[in-house]
Parts: C-alpha cells; structure tokens; sequence
C-alpha cells in the first residue's frame, strides 16, 4: 500500500484552527482541504462564519500568468525571496502554510503601491507549490537581486528589478542562501 492511499487521520482542532486562519487569509478551498484534511462542506461553512459570504473561485493562476510580465516576475520574486528566506529548506520539500501567511504579510507591506497589483495568496500557494516542486529557480543579476525563472516560462531578457540585460548562457541553478534557526547562513542548491 503507498503512501498516498493512506487514510488521513480524521480532522481535528488544530485542522480546524489552520482553516480558519487559512479560510481568514482567503485561500481557496481546494488549498485548504489539501492542507486540513477538512471536507469542502465544513471549509464552506466556516467560510460563511468568518467572512459572512461565499469562498473565492477554486481556480488557482497560471504559472505563465504569475511571470508573464515583468512587474509579475518582480512581485513573484519578492514574495520568493521572503517566503524561501522564512521557510528555509522546507520551501523545497513542502508548502509551508505559516511561513506562506507571513511571508504574504511581508510582501504586501514591502511592495511599491504604484507598480502592479500585489501578489495574492491563491497566486503566493502556487509559487511556493512550484519551488517545492522545484520547477522555479532564483537567477542572480549584478545587482544584487534574485528573480525567479520556471522551467516552462521563458526567462526574462532583463532583470526585473533593475532593467540590466540577462545574459544568455547563464546557468538556471543558482545557490539561494536561507538562515536556519541557529542564525547559520547556508545555501540549498535548487535546479
């Protein structure tokens, strides 16, 4: 018997907890369900409790869509960089809800309000799903800041956060430092 037919332990407070703070941040319920255990009723209902309406569509964005543009690769990166930053090697072996929530905070409150609309967290789920999946990488530009680049996304020719031409060759690994909790600098190779 794999893993994945496995029964998932019944639901208990600490779900319900997640949900709601998940369900207060408007995740769509597929996302919830996937992280609780919780069925799409008890999700439903306790998005009318908190919100006093229905839940968001359960249509999750594009990748394409999240780095088709360059203010889009930009925001991504930002929210990237916070939530790989916060998560630490657990950005690359699973979704880390806390570190997705405060890094989302991060996000919103470091973003320019006169650039592009601001990350969601249906969007902030699927970046985070795809470096754990690691089909996004971070490139560094002479600036000194990361973007991300996706295995199915054409990489920008310039820098999203300076405007500087990407040279062609460059390599789509690149070592991203992150701290673990003993303040330690390391680096997690991603491909």
């Amino acid at each position: 018997m794999s893993a994945a037919s496995l029964p998932r332990p019944a639901a208990g407070h600490s779900d319900s907890d997640l949900a709601a703070r998940m369900i207060l941040r408007w995740f769509p319920v597929p996302v919830i369900r996937l992280h609780t255990g919780l069925p799409s009723d008890a999700v439903r209902e306790l998005y009318r409790q908190l919100h006093d309406s229905a839940p968001p569509p359960s249509t999750l964005p594009q990748i394409a869509d999240l780095l088709g543009t360059t203010g889009s690769t930009r925001q991504a990166s930002t929210f990237l960089s916070h939530y790989a930053g916060l998560a630490g090697s657990n950005a690359y072996r699973r979704v880390d809800v806390n570190a997705l929530i405060v890094s989302h905070d991060l996000h919103l409150a470091s973003r320019d309000l006169n650039t592009a609309e601001a990350t969601t967290i249906a969007a902030a789920w699927v970046l985070a799903r795809e470096l754990r999946s690691r089909t996004i990488s971070f490139e560094a530009c002479e600036c000194g800041r990361d973007h991300v680049v996706h295995d199915e996304v054409a990489p920008p020719s310039s820098c999203p956060h300076c405007g500087a031409s990407l040279a062609k060759d460059r390599s789509s690994v690149h070592d991203h430092p992150w701290r673990d909790s003993t303040g330690v600098d390391r680096a997690v190779r991603i491909s």
